[in-house]
């Protein structure tokens, strides 16, 4: 028991500091060399001092010269057939999509035969009410009053007149089947989608931006948060630059801007003028610099990029530079 006691009391312990000491050994030899290596930083390409200088700077986002055309479902529906790809040319008119028409198909030949019946029930009370007619004239023309009765006269009279007024019923009858048919024949025409024509849209061809469904989906008739099918005329593509309230007074908006995509400062093109909005609205987009407030609002600004330009795609951000008005100083210095 005495040598128990002692392997227990004296064994343990240092069985402990062995298995602590090889575990040091062991992290400290297997842990990998590790070299201090500076990290390389390149610095953001500053715009060449020509442009900087004397000049406005703002972001933009390059749009079709139509701005987008969303296009949606007038009516929900599966979707039967989609006619267009992503790049397609479409002209003003030209069928996009087109809903599953069955059900109002049905319809319309249903209001066709209730038109049709309709029209059929208003010649029968004609001729009922020629008939009516032609037996008044043929008793009134009687010169012996004692043949007919003073009330068969009446009722006689009566029936004509009643016939008379079966007929206007008929034909507010008529009338209302064909408003009918009218509107089951447009309801069926707004499940043929087509490309825009006329009112603010432009009639030059548009191009297919984007395609958000396919044939046997369900197309919802509301507003969503991306569009069924999106359009738009690329040629020549639009840049809305927004610049800041602050720098409105000093910025020629009616001046060339100098644009270039994020991440290629150097291609570089020069924009002409197209349009201010007139609307402030307040800024969408943060740049996380530390003089910029979240409650910024910006003035939209919309130029045109040149003819058949490259680089440049719908959607993407670009950094714009705008020519900027003389300052205070400057103008004073330049008067005689």
């Amino acid at each position: 028991m005495n040598i128990k006691s002692k392997l227990m009391r004296w064994g343990l312990p240092l069985l402990a500091i062995v298995l602590a000491a090889s575990a040091a050994r062991f992290i400290a030899t297997g842990r990998p060399a590790q070299t201090a290596v500076a990290a390389k930083q390149i610095p953001a390409t500053p715009p060449p001092e020509a442009v900087a200088s004397g000049t406005v700077a703002g972001a933009g986002v390059v749009e079709p010269s139509s701005e987008l055309v969303a296009i949606g479902a007038p009516l929900a529906g599966i979707v039967k057939s989609v006619d267009v790809r992503v790049g397609d040319s479409v002209k003003p008119g030209q069928v996009l999509f087109t809903l599953d028409d069955r059900q109002l198909a049905a319809e319309v030949r249903a209001r066709e035969a209730a038109l049709n019946l309709a029209r059929q029930n208003l010649r029968t009370i004609e001729v009922e009410v020629g008939e009516r007619a032609a037996s008044l004239k043929l008793y009134e023309s009687i010169g012996d009053v004692r043949a007919i009765t003073q009330e068969e006269m009446t009722r006689r009279r009566f029936a004509v007149q009643s016939a008379e007024a079966r007929v206007s019923a008929n034909k507010a009858q008529v009338e209302q089947a064909a408003v009918q048919l009218d509107q089951a024949r447009t309801q069926l025409a707004l499940l043929t989608v087509r490309a825009p024509t006329g009112g603010a849209t432009p009639a030059a061809p548009m191009s297919v931006l984007q395609v958000k469904l396919r044939a046997g989906e369900f197309a919802p008739a509301m507003q969503l948060s991306e569009p069924l099918i999106t359009l738009g005329v690329l040629q020549p593509l639009h840049v809305k630059i927004d610049v800041d309230e602050a720098d409105i007074p000093r910025a020629d908006l009616r001046s060339t801007a100098s644009v270039s995509p994020r991440g290629a400062s150097g291609l570089r093109v020069v924009a002409s003028f197209v349009r201010v909005e007139p609307l402030v609205v307040p800024k969408r987009s943060l740049t996380n610099a530390a003089t910029e407030r979240v409650d910024t609002r910006v003035l939209q600004v919309v130029y045109a990029l040149p003819a058949n330009v490259k680089g440049f795609f719908v959607g993407q951000q670009v950094d714009a530079f705008i020519g900027a008005l003389p300052t205070a100083e400057g103008a004073r210095s330049v008067k005689p």
